[in-house]
């Protein structure tokens, strides 16, 4: 009994504190996790429904210092692709956004229907992101931006933003990265931007500028014809003038880029400007020029390139001294598909100029037969060459074209 009369008040037990405890913590992680959540302003047409921003925290939370990738079977998920954009659009977390972009590489593609293609939205973000100011993530950007470039319509908004990073406006490093994405887009899809985008770069002051500009100038006009005679007097002269610039990436691709295509300057004007230039110091550009002089010269050139039949100088060519975005050292490789030494771009170009002159010539002529064997050639295989090339050139010049 108490003092007033009334019954003793019992202790709790400690097992229903226990219980008691549970429940309150029981209900509010069903709170947490049944509570709507928060949507914010994306930008974006798609809304994902309650359910799928619950998905996006799950995705989310794989994110963390030292975890920064998705899992490989959500990122190949093919109903998280939109999430992952999504996720891009209204992050405040660089690592997630990072984390976003590199997963949009797996989770999009231009061609299969097992995975999310691109839209509008995608590119709403890439764009926006390939102007960032973190390296890394405009980096992330560029290389997810292949997706969409490479569709069989890439959208105009596209390929303006991105032919507008390579302008002159923006950082060398950003600038290549522009003009090296927009190469990828398919050449009947090439706007007038984007070959003006190239154009504009070839009076850079950077090496890797230029170099990207004439690579994707080959693919811009390879294949097309210009729509007046006059249409390519700009871009040949500057190729011509290019030819004599200071970096033998520059030179070489110039080369190229007259050589590839036909249509910017006449077979006489290439073969003497290739011929001038097998004495180049470089042997990338030696190189260049006797894939030019076997494409445009007569077979009487033969006895131009002759010299050079013996010169295993490599035709790969390394340029660096340069920055990347993120301020790193840059350097990019340029070479000859199947001529890995001077020698052999000239026996390929002698063996292309021996068979132009055995079926144009009116006098029979004796086949030329060398033992080149493209990228397996050796050090045996070229000099064999090198000696067949030679006694037959001395056997039949009286009678060449």
């Amino acid at each position: 009994m108490s003092e007033e009369g009334g019954p003793a008040e019992q202790p709790k037990k400690p097992w229903a504190l226990a219980i008691t405890l549970g429940v309150l913590a029981v209900g509010t992680s069903i709170w947490f996790a049944l509570r709507p959540p928060i949507r914010k302003n994306s930008g974006l047409s798609f809304e994902p429904s309650a359910e799928q921003l619950l998905k996006v925290e799950m995705l989310r939370a794989q994110i963390r210092p030292g975890q920064l990738e998705f899992r490989a079977a959500d990122v190949h998920e093919k109903g998280n692709a939109k999430l992952f954009t999504y996720m891009a659009a209204t992050s405040d977390n660089e690592l997630v956004v990072k984390a976003a972009l590199d997963a949009m590489q797996g989770a999009y593609s231009s061609r299969s229907a097992k995975k999310e293609a691109p839209d509008p939205d995608l590119e709403l973000v890439l764009l926006r992101y390939l102007e960032s100011p973190s390296p890394e993530v405009a980096k992330r950007a560029f290389q997810a931006a292949r997706i969409p470039l490479m569709t069989e319509s890439p959208r105009p908004e596209l390929l303006l933003g991105v032919s507008r990073l390579a302008g002159p406006e923006s950082p060398a490093a950003r600038r290549r990265l522009a003009l090296t994405a927009l190469d990828l887009v398919r050449a009947e899809q090439r706007s007038q931007g984007v070959t003006e985008a190239f154009e504009r770069a070839l009076v850079a002051k950077e090496p890797e500028v230029i170099s990207a500009a004439l690579l994707g100038l080959v693919g811009s006009l390879r294949r097309s014809k210009p729509a007046s005679p006059d249409a390519y007097v700009p871009i040949r002269e500057a190729a011509l003038g290019l030819t004599f610039h200071a970096v033998p990436a520059v030179r070489g691709r110039a080369l190229a880029l007259l050589t590839e295509v036909p249509a910017l300057l006449e077979p006489a004007a290439l073969a003497s400007r290739a011929a001038a230039m097998l004495s180049d110091e470089n042997g990338y550009v030696r190189g260049q020029a006797a894939v030019a002089l076997g494409q445009a010269g007569v077979p009487r050139d033969i006895s131009k390139l002759l010299p050079l039949a013996r010169d295993e100088s490599p035709t790969l060519y390394e340029l660096s001294g340069f920055t990347e975005l993120d301020g790193t050292p840059g350097s990019l490789k340029f070479d000859i598909p199947g001529r890995p030494t001077v020698a052999d771009a000239v026996l390929i170009a002698i063996g292309d100029l021996a068979h132009r002159a055995t079926t144009e010539a009116e006098a029979d002529l004796p086949p030329l037969s060398l033992t080149l064997a493209g990228p397996n050639s050796n050090h045996a295989t070229r000099l064999e060459s090198a000696a067949r090339a030679g006694a037959w050139f001395d056997e039949v010049k009286a009678k060449l074209p």
